[in-house]
């Protein structure tokens, strides 16, 4: 037990460690007791933190159920690390490798929606500043004159030429 001599210099009682030290007085306190602001730095353990391997060693020693339970919140690259650590093993388990390639086509298929959604979003928004365009180059008579129908036309052909430019290479 390393012990830290703490000496009293002020005018009031000071309490450390469980102890009582009196104006003018010192006391041996164990380290361990002492407040942060009191230890010496070098003697301060640091945290060493651990490695993503470690972490997933770690949660490999578990069963593939709550294994499974955790791959939704484990990060790619830790997802794929988990893969290959498991299939290093000396007994892979098939059932936990399973569904590790299971999460992560989810989390392709995911991804891919997400691209779909913001393409066919953007797709769209062409479409809409195309028909805007031309109703914006009609007169308010031939507005009327067209009528809904007309105006679904219009919107059609807008979509058909956003179409056709899509489709179209941009020139060199």
């Amino acid at each position: 037990m390393r012990t830290k001599y703490i000496e009293n210099t002020g005018r009031d009682t000071i309490y450390i460690g469980g102890k009582m030290i009196l104006p003018g007085e010192g006391r041996d306190i164990d380290a361990s007791l002492l407040p942060a602001e009191m230890q010496d730095p070098e003697s301060t353990p640091t945290a060493v933190e651990p490695s993503l391997a470690d972490l997933l060693t770690e949660l490999l020693g578990k069963s593939v159920k709550a294994i499974t339970a955790e791959l939704p919140t484990v990060t790619h690259e830790a997802l794929d690390l988990l893969a290959d650590l498991e299939g290093q093993a000396e007994a892979p388990r098939t059932s936990l490798l399973g569904a590790i390639k299971a999460e992560q086509l989810r989390r392709a298929n995911q991804a891919k929606e997400e691209i779909e959604k913001a393409a066919h979003a953007d797709f769209l928004a062409k479409v809409d500043a195309a028909y805007e365009k031309a109703l914006q180059g009609l007169t308010p008579e031939e507005l009327a004159a067209i009528g809904e129908d007309g105006k679904a036309q219009m919107r059609a052909a807008a979509e058909e030429s956003v179409r056709a430019a899509e489709a179209t290479p941009p020139a060199a």
